[in-house]
């Protein structure tokens, strides 16, 4: 062949190279009639990304070994046929090249049950590697807090608190839950009001609907057996209303608006509570028809009265018995009305069973005044609630002034009545009363006067006829009238 003809006039085995690759067309082209630098699994042919590695046609495919990725240098085969290249150190390189996956999150190309794009875990390949936490749940993948509850917070069962393992699965779900109900334990952005655990040590208890204090499970400790309704009550029922404080609810507390009695055994109205202080007490608890003892009292005043002028004070002395065979207390009362003032109004006594020491108490009382007058005040001893006194003395106190300023003012008052004012019935009477007492009585003598001369006439015409039908109209001049004749005698008529 002569060198005109020859593409290669220097190689005595090279002849043609109809593509003009560099490569003879019977000796070395794979691909004679196109031009091509693939030198991988063919020679000559075209090789679109320069990688050495053939672009597939329709007579050679990539599972022949063309370049299954002809846009891609750094990926050329794809084992599993994945769509992820075998070459580890290429693009998203296939990081399970022998089985065929769709993960590409955490890795490329290995299985991913989900489809979330996160891989499933296996021997080489755990959670802690980023692997999916849950490979049947596409809206979850990761738990950085390993509490079985996913970080994303869109996604199904998210993890409240994705930094801090927690249990908690009712309020919200993996927080810390210290008693392990279920509940949350409250942290500085949750509160019990938004759903926390009202009880965080305790397993029985987690809310508090009304937030009296008392658990809403009844079965646990210290349930609230009015759960929907805030109430104190802390004995018997709990979280009950308790109107008088007592710590018993209304609906038990026979007595719900009197703080030291809430029992009453044999229902006479009489609490059974007999300790100190308490009112309206049963002595006689187990008895329905008694319930009240007797404390007597007897009372001496030092004095009759007192003086404001010099000050006096009167000394009430008081003796208050037990004649019951069993002890109580007793309230000595005082009552005494305005223009007396004491400060021994009320004073409660303790008194033991008759007979015994301390059932005898002496009580010493006073008292001052503070206007002149008469005055009466009542000593009493009650029970403590009793609607009756057991016992009671009255006090007869006068409240007199012997100052030289009050007798002076009651001479001038003696003076200004003396001029012109006057008693009438217990009755101060002024001047200007006195006119109107003058003028009423005038009235009356004029009213009375025009009544009589109304009367007067009419008894004086009266007189007249009289005298006309005995004659007194003729006089000694005239004679008598005739004798009425016999019908006129007959009938009802007269002169």
């Amino acid at each position: 062949m002569s060198d005109d003809n020859d593409d290669f006039p220097n190689d005595p085995l090279r002849a043609g190279d109809a593509d003009a690759d560099g490569l003879d067309d019977a000796l070395e082209d794979d691909c004679s009639s196109s031009y091509g630098t693939s030198s991988q699994d063919r020679s000559g042919c075209p090789d679109s990304d320069g990688d050495g590695w053939s672009d597939p046609d329709q007579s050679w495919t990539s599972g022949m070994g063309a370049d299954a990725f002809p846009l891609l240098p750094s990926q050329w085969a794809d084992s599993d046929d994945d769509g992820f290249g075998d070459n580890s150190s290429g693009f998203e390189a296939d990081s399970c090249i022998q089985v065929q996956g769709t993960s590409s999150m955490d890795r490329f190309g290995c299985p991913d049950g989900d489809s979330d794009g996160w891989s499933n875990a296996d021997a080489t390949w755990t959670i802690a590697n980023t692997a999916d936490a849950f490979p049947t749940d596409s809206s979850q993948w990761a738990d950085l807090d390993g509490d079985g509850y996913g970080d994303e917070i869109l996604g199904m069962n998210a993890d409240v608190c994705p930094e801090i393992a927690g249990e908690s699965s009712v309020d919200r779900l993996g927080c810390t839950d210290s008693d392990g109900d279920g509940w949350s334990d409250p942290d500085f952005s949750w509160s019990t009001m938004d759903g926390a655990d009202a009880w965080p040590n305790d397993a029985s208890q987690s809310t508090d609907c009304d937030g009296d204090g008392f658990g809403d499970n009844p079965d646990g400790t210290d349930g609230d057996h009015c759960p929907d309704i805030s109430g104190d009550s802390n004995k018997g029922i709990l979280g009950c209303g308790d109107t008088d404080g007592d710590g018993w609810a209304d609906e038990e507390d026979a007595f719900p608006d009197l703080p030291s009695q809430w029992e009453d055994s044999d229902g006479d109205g009489w609490g059974d509570n007999q300790s100190i202080g308490a009112s309206r007490v049963d002595n006689f608890p187990d008895d329905p028809d008694s319930w009240s003892v007797t404390a007597s009292l007897s009372c001496t005043q030092s004095h009759d009265f007192i003086d404001l002028y010099l000050e006096d004070e009167m000394v009430v002395s008081c003796t208050v018995t037990n004649e019951a065979d069993l002890s109580m207390m007793v309230i000595l009362v005082w009552d005494v009305p305005i223009g007396i003032n004491t400060d021994d109004n009320r004073q409660i006594l303790q008194l033991s069973r008759a007979g015994t020491q301390n059932s005898v108490k002496e009580v010493i009382l006073r008292a001052k005044g503070s206007s002149v007058g008469d005055y009466l005040t009542v000593l009493k001893t009650e029970a403590p609630g009793a609607d009756q006194a057991m016992d009671s003395v009255t006090i007869d106190i006068q409240v007199i002034d012997t100052s030289p300023d009050a007798e002076d003012s009651g001479a001038e008052e003696d003076s200004t009545q003396s001029e012109g004012d006057f008693v009438l019935a217990g009755i101060p009477m002024s001047t200007e009363n006195i006119r109107l007492l003058i003028a009423g009585a005038v009235l009356v003598i004029v009213t009375l006067g025009i009544i009589l001369r109304v009367a007067r006439p009419k008894k004086r015409n009266q007189k007249t006829l009289q005298n006309f039908t005995r004659g007194a109209l003729f006089g000694d001049d005239f004679p008598p009238p005739p004798e009425p004749q016999q019908w006129q005698q007959e009938s009802s008529w007269k002169y």
